[in-house]
C-alpha cells in the first residue's frame, strides 16, 4: 500500500499512462498496415490528445509529487515504480528528479554574472541574450528539450550514490526503444518519439507559465499561482505551486492549507482558471504585479 492512500489515484495513473503508451504503439502499427488511412489518422490523433494530458499530469504532478514526497516507505518500491513510469515518459526518472531538486534550488533564477549561468537549469534566464530579461516564450519552450543538461546532471546522481538505478534506467529504455524499432520503426519514428518530443515541449511550457512574471529571489513571491477549485481538483493542487516553492515536501493534498501562510493574493502573481493564463500575451495581472512591485501605478 502506499504511504498515502490519496496517492492511489497517482499511481493508477502512472500505470494507466505506461498502458496507453504501449498500447497505442502496438494499435497504430496494427492500423497503418490493415486499416485505410481515412480511419486509422483520426484514431491515431485521439489517442495522442489523451496521452499527452495524461503525460503532462504525469511530469507535473505524479512523477513531481513523487519526488518530494515517495509514494512507499520502501526505497525499492519507489525505485521500482520510478523505474515503471520513466518508460511512459521517455526520460530517466533520476535525472529527472535531480534536474527538478535544481529546479527548487534556483527557482527560476537569473544568471548569475561571474559564472554566467543559472542554478536552475530550467531556467526561463538560462538562455536568454540579456541575464535580465526572460527567453521569449516560444524559444524557450520549443529550444529546451534539446539543451539537456545531461553531463552535470549524471555527475550529480554518481555523488549522490545512484549509479545503479540510473543506469538500470538507461538499459531499459534502450531495451524499450531497440524492442519498438524492431516490432515497427514506423511506429518508433512517428509515434513514440514525436509524443515524448511534443510531451517535453508542453512540460517547459508549463514550467515557463509557473514562474513568468513572478520574483524568484523573494520565496513567497518565486511562482505563479492558480486557485480555481476546478483545475486544482483535477491537476492534484497543481494551481497551490506557490504554496509548494514554499513548503516543498508538504503533501499535495495539504498545500491549500500552506495558503494560510503566504501574502495576500493581491501581492502574488496571480492568474484565473489556470496557468495557460499566464502566456505573455493574455495575463495582464502580471503586469500589474510588476507595476505594483516597483511602486508604480498599472
Amino acid at each position: 500500500m502506499p504511504r498515502n492512500p490519496k496517492d492511489i489515484p497517482l499511481i493508477l495513473l502512472a500505470v494507466l499512462n505506461v498502458v496507453l503508451v504501449i498500447g497505442s504503439a502496438a494499435l497504430t502499427a496494427w492500423a497503418t498496415t490493415y486499416l485505410p488511412l481515412l480511419v486509422w489518422l483520426p484514431l491515431s490523433l485521439i489517442c495522442r490528445a489523451v496521452i499527452l494530458f495524461i503525460y503532462l499530469t504525469n511530469y507535473q504532478c505524479i512523477a513531481h509529487y513523487h519526488i518530494h514526497t515517495p509514494y512507499f516507505k520502501s526505497r525499492h518500491l519507489n525505485d521500482l515504480f520510478s523505474l515503471m513510469n520513466f518508460i511512459s515518459l521517455g526520460v530517466p526518472h533520476t535525472m529527472y528528479h535531480i534536474h527538478h531538486l535544481f529546479h527548487h534550488k534556483g527557482n527560476n533564477d537569473r544568471r548569475n554574472p561571474v559564472t554566467n549561468t543559472t542554478v536552475d537549469f530550467a531556467s526561463s534566464y538560462h538562455f536568454s541574450k540579456d541575464p535580465n530579461i526572460e527567453e521569449d516564450f516560444l524559444s524557450f519552450t520549443l529550444k529546451s528539450v534539446f539543451r539537456s543538461e545531461i553531463t552535470p546532471l549524471y555527475k550529480e546522481e554518481i555523488r549522490q550514490r545512484r549509479r545503479i538505478q540510473i543506469h538500470l534506467e538507461f538499459i531499459v529504455v534502450g531495451v524499450l526503444w531497440a524492442a519498438l524499432i524492431y516490432l515497427c520503426w514506423k511506429t518508433f519514428a512517428f509515434f513514440y518519439m514525436p509524443l515524448c518530443l511534443f510531451g517535453q515541449i508542453l512540460n517547459y511550457t508549463e514550467n515557463y507559465l509557473e514562474h513568468h512574471g513572478a520574483t524568484h529571489t523573494n520565496r513567497l513571491d518565486d511562482s505563479v499561482i492558480c486557485h480555481s477549485p476546478f483545475y486544482n481538483w483535477i491537476w492534484f493542487n497543481n494551481g497551490h505551486h506557490q504554496e509548494h516553492h514554499y513548503k516543498a515536501r508538504v503533501h499535495w493534498s495539504l498545500l491549500p492549507e500552506i495558503r494560510k501562510l503566504m501574502r495576500d493574493e493581491t501581492k502574488r502573481c496571480t492568474v484565473e482558471h489556470c496557468h495557460l493564463w499566464n502566456l505573455p500575451w493574455l495575463n495582464k495581472n502580471r503586469v500589474q504585479h510588476q507595476a505594483a512591485s516597483a511602486g508604480t501605478p498599472a
